[in-house]
């Protein structure tokens, strides 16, 4: 075998390595990406309520948990932050809680105090950390006013859980996101600072972090050793060896080095295979061995016939060299393709002049095809994708093929043979050119992302809907209050805000337990959508406070405030109809309470530019004036600012 076929052999095992390095990179990054999802996930549940209380918290993690969406995680917590003049008051507040010997710890006299309140789930690992003063702490200090300062997720540096047992003792790491007080402002550098109150959270252990993220899938062509460090590259800094046993060696032949900017911190991935059990030179040395004997067959035909010129010696020497080289080619596209296919993923080349494509096996799976059955031109890809997706892919597609751009990342969704629309991420890019520059082939994979898309929604809804009617929470109506108001600078128009609550609601809930409360809610929150208009927003606040949002209501004030008085009256009016409440008492008997409750509507008729605050506390003080002229009716007043 001559020294360039090994190098052909060993250029292609190291290309093969390198790809499953940044397969393993992609998915770390997407893993901690979908875990800061949650973690903001419930930071919205604070910014939607008032007070989120410990069965709030652990009904999100079991969902989430429900869901799959959790692997990996030692738990999802929330620490509370805690002036020193408020901290007895807090500790008497958790023991009333259920939790007679709880104290913050470490004991101590500090400037200030953080303490973890929930962690869920709240098993025995997890139980060593309730109460802690994770501030008291340095490394994990950084990290909470790193995410406190800058209002973003930020992971600390290596830390030893106090999860930790003494067996099976692992690196660690907490990832943060800050939460601050509603309606403060959060703009500046110190208003965060002066608005923060907590941060939700979540502590990893390394090994079972890494082992989630990785499974076996990523390893299963190519053996590899990957050990992150946490900045420097030594052996305080290391969080993750997956052979501990082996030394990486930046002289070996499959060996990379990465940097990973990810939430405020810099890992290094170092990657090491084993080129001896990767590298297989015996495809060439058959090859060649195969060649050796049909050279010497050659040989003892021209001695012993002569009837062969030398130049026919030298064509078929020049023939098995070709043979030679089109098979350790056909070995390394083998072996590419089998690294990307390992992934899961599917991979398609484009021939940009005739337009047409190959779809390998993998692709043809995640669209629900057997092998074969996709036709071969970009169209039979293309009238699969969603209506709404369409454009956005081929505009990439022939911004690429023109030149305009030499890769593009699309996500879209594809109608599988099925029937359902799946969510994939398509990477493509150009890789071959003619004499003129114009692109000639693409070659681009496709991955199944439904899953992360689910999680993405869910998370979302989370952020942003009350889990129990589906009205939009506060944070939504503050988003879309403030869309309104730059709508309403432009036309000059008017709009109005109701707010309410319910009348003789915390009796019902005080004598019917809270399944009784919580079908009251649902069928307001019914009765109060039936009666306003597709583009007003209905949210709940939280108990029994509800929100309307009535968008343009015209540029004159009279009519727009006769048409809120008139959505408000037949809201007023659903309401005060009598509800059925289904109730099942102790002895599983079952009946139907006819229950009466009423509601005292405040509104507020506004246009911009006005503050929002002010919107709310007219409103607000528009419901109490109707509260106490007897209640069950509808108060109204402009928000104009002085």
């Amino acid at each position: 075998m001559s020294h360039r076929e090994m190098l052909l052999i060993e250029a292609d095992a190291i290309k093969r390595f390198n790809a499953v390095c940044d397969q393993i990179s992609l998915k770390i990054e997407e893993r901690l990406g979908a875990y800061a999802l949650i973690l903001r996930g419930g930071k919205a549940l604070f910014a939607a309520s008032v007070n989120v209380d410990r069965e709030e918290w652990k009904d999100y993690v079991d969902n989430l948990s429900a869901s799959g969406t959790v692997q990996g995680i030692q738990g999802i917590g929330y620490a509370v932050l805690i002036q020193p003049d408020e901290l007895a008051a807090h500790e008497r507040r958790v023991r009333a809680e259920g939790f007679p010997g709880y104290a913050v710890k470490p004991p101590g006299q500090r400037d200030l105090y953080s303490s973890i309140v929930f962690l869920e789930p709240f098993d025995p690992r997890n139980q060593r950390a309730f109460g802690y003063d994770m501030y008291s702490e340095p490394v994990r200090r950084q990290a909470m006013e790193a995410a406190r300062d800058s209002g973003e997720p930020v992971l600390s540096g290596k830390v030893q859980l106090l999860q930790e047992n003494g067996q099976d003792v692992q690196p660690g790491t907490l990832m943060y996101v800050p939460v601050y007080k509603n309606d403060r402002p959060i703009t500046t550098l110190e208003e965060r600072r002066q608005a923060i109150i907590g941060w939700t959270y979540s502590p990893y252990r390394m090994n079972n972090l890494l082992m989630g993220i990785l499974g076996d899938a990523a390893q299963a062509d190519m053996p590899i050793n990957l050990e992150v460090y946490d900045s420097a590259i030594s052996a305080e800094n290391l969080l993750y060896d997956s052979m501990p046993q082996r030394n990486a060696d930046p002289q070996e032949l499959l060996y990379a080095l990465q940097t990973m900017k990810i939430y405020g911190r810099e890992w290094r991935l170092v990657f090491t295979g084993a080129a001896k059990e990767v590298i297989n030179y015996g495809p060439a040395w058959i090859i060649l061995a195969g060649g050796i004997l049909v050279s010497g067959l050659i040989f003892w035909a021209i001695l012993l016939l002569q009837m062969r010129s030398a130049a026919l010696v030298t064509t078929r020497q020049l023939t098995e060299e070709l043979r030679l080289r089109e098979a350790l080619l056909k070995e390394s596209e083998f072996r590419w393709k089998y690294a990307i296919e390992g992934s899961g993923d599917g991979l398609w080349d484009m021939d940009v002049e005739q337009s047409t494509l190959f779809y390998s096996d993998a692709f043809q799976r995640l669209l629900g095809f057997s092998h074969h059955d996709m036709g071969n031109h970009l169209d039979d890809w293309l009238q699969r994708v969603h209506p709404d997706d369409i454009d956005a892919l081929r505009a990439v597609i022939d911004s690429v093929r023109e030149g305009r751009q030499s890769n593009f990342e699309n996500e879209h969704r594809v109608l599988t043979q099925s029937g359902s629309y799946e969510w994939m991420l398509c990477r493509a890019t150009s890789v071959n050119y003619d004499e003129e520059g114009h692109v000639k082939r693409i070659i681009g994979t496709l991955s199944l992302i439904t899953h992360r898309k689910e999680l993405e929604a869910q998370i979302r809804e989370l952020a942003f809907y009350d889990p129990l009617t589906g009205l939009a929470n506060r944070r939504l109506l503050d988003d879309r209050l403030a869309q309104l108001l730059l709508q309403l600078q432009r036309s000059g128009h008017y709009a109005a805000i109701m707010v309410f609550d319910l009348d003789r609601f915390k009796a019902l809930n005080d004598a019917h337990g809270h399944a009784a409360g919580d079908q009251l809610l649902r069928d307001v929150a019914r009765r109060i959508q039936h009666g306003v208009r597709a583009s007003d927003t209905v949210a709940r606040f939280g108990g029994d406070e509800f929100v309307i949002l009535l968008s343009d209501l015209g540029a004159d004030e009279d009519q727009a405030r006769s048409s809120a008085h008139k959505i408000a009256e037949d809201i007023r009016i659903k309401l005060s109809e009598a509800y059925a409440i289904h109730l099942t008492e102790q002895d599983h008997h079952a009946h139907a309470l006819r229950y009466q409750c009423v509601a005292s509507i405040g509104v507020a008729v506004f246009k911009a530019p006005v503050n929002r605050k002010h919107v709310f506390s007219t409103a607000d003080k528009m419901m109490y004036q109707a509260k106490a002229c007897g209640g069950n009716q509808v108060r109204m007043a402009a928000a104009v600012e002085n």
